[in-house]
């Protein structure tokens, strides 16, 4: 007659805590990213590195008049304009916006 080895219950002894070190040699799957996801790494990463510069650059673009790429340096210049007017907009909801 076989004796059965009686398990105790809860979980098995090692697995309660997840180390760094056990982390690191096995880390969790991870999704794929989105492009949502993504576009906010850029946006996060423009921000962070040189965003002020390449605002800066888009500027002096939209007041050189020798310049070839004026007219697309003065569009981004006002859709981000226009953006930046429509999100005032809707934080005034409740306020007078002075800018209608």
């Amino acid at each position: 007659m076989e004796t059965k080895l009686k398990r105790g219950r809860g979980r098995p002894k090692g697995s309660v805590k997840m180390t760094i070190q056990r982390f690191a040699d096995n880390p969790p799957l991870v999704l794929p990213k989105t492009d949502h996801q993504r576009l906010k790494e850029l946006k996060e990463l423009m921000i962070r590195s040189g965003g002020k510069d390449v605002a800066q650059k888009v500027i002096e673009i939209a007041l050189n008049d020798d310049h070839p790429h004026q007219l697309v340096a003065l569009k981004m210049c006002l859709i981000g304009l226009y953006l930046f007017l429509c999100l005032r907009r809707t934080s005034l909801r409740g306020r007078q916006s002075p800018l209608t």
